[in-house]
């Protein structure tokens, strides 16, 4: 059994599961379809939940037929630091006013190599959906029509059909606990300039980073040509492998979820690593609780 599970604080770690988990009856499923798959899939009768995960002013520039736009704000929750992600029920009603309900079949795409995308597969995943995509090259790859503007939805009842997965995410207290264990990899995956606490990005309450982590860009996961997107599974796993095996439990971070994100999405979803926690709060919550004794004592009553 895994050491993680003697010392968790969150019981539901114990019910952690590998890999990518399909509720369809596609044996071979995985975690990004090709824009060919995508209009193939558009041809059937299949409810499709299109979401553009892009400003919205870009996407009412244009956007993929009948999709729809959630950005970063509509995805937080109201918290003392800002960035986190909405939970269950708040979720829920988003995409209830969205016009999805659960027989749709989710695709996500961005403009920025899936980085923003990933975050609202992670929301989904961690909420209880499964069987949610990316699209392979997002919007530059796109090759169909574009519509412009916003697409009218009728609001429909949204309930995430499997259990909630707390597993999937980290508070400061559980973090600070796993942190310093043996066979714990931290990975901090900011730019250099932040990691080493030369940039401080607006909403962070300290430079620099969290004792103990790694540090590996983001950006290296993505193959800039021909259209922005994640490289080659061998290219991804010579890129980690370094950092932590399949035994560790492996904690990503970053300035508030995002990235962090995309870089579990690429350990858990492509590279199946096992124990993979998305420490949502990241830097933005871990400098607010670490600059004041004050925000800290909350923590232990």
């Amino acid at each position: 059994m895994h050491w993680k599970i003697k010392i968790i604080l969150v019981t539901a770690l114990a019910a952690l599961t590998g890999g990518c988990i399909s509720p369809t009856s596609e044996p071979e499923f995985r975690p990004v379809i090709e824009v060919a798959e995508l209009h193939d899939l558009m041809a059937l009768t299949t409810p499709i939940a299109l979401i553009d995960v892009r400003p919205e002013a870009e996407y009412l520039k244009g956007h993929l037929p009948e999709a729809v736009n959630l950005w970063r704000t509509d995805l937080e929750a109201d918290t003392l630091y800002g960035g986190m992600a909405l939970g269950r029920e708040l979720f829920e009603q988003k995409l209830s006013d969205l016009g999805f309900s659960a027989e749709h079949r989710f695709v996500i795409y961005d403009d920025r190599g899936g980085v923003e995308a990933s975050r609202v597969y992670w929301m989904l995943k961690r909420c209880g959906l499964d069987g949610m995509q990316l699209l392979k090259g997002g919007l530059q790859a796109w090759d169909g029509a574009i519509a412009a503007g916003p697409f009218k939805a009728v609001r429909a009842d949204f309930v995430f059909p499997g259990r909630e997965r707390p597993e999937m995410d980290l508070d400061y207290a559980t973090f600070e606990n796993l942190r310093r264990h043996p066979g714990v990899r931290l990975i901090d995956s900011r730019s250099e300039a932040e990691f080493s606490g030369v940039e401080l990005k607006s909403g962070a309450f300290a430079a620099g980073h969290i004792p103990g982590a790694a540090h590996m860009c983001y950006s290296n996961c993505v193959d800039y040509a021909p259209v922005p997107f994640l490289k080659e599974t061998a290219a991804l796993e010579a890129l980690y492998a370094p950092l932590a095996s399949r035994e560790d439990t492996v904690i990503v971070y970053c300035h508030s979820g995002v990235r962090s994100a995309y870089v579990w999405f690429v350990l858990s979803e492509l590279l199946n690593y096992p124990h993979v926690y998305n420490y949502d709060g990241s830097w933005t919550e871990w400098s607010y609780f670490q600059t004041t004794a004050d925000k800290i004592s909350r923590i232990d009553k």
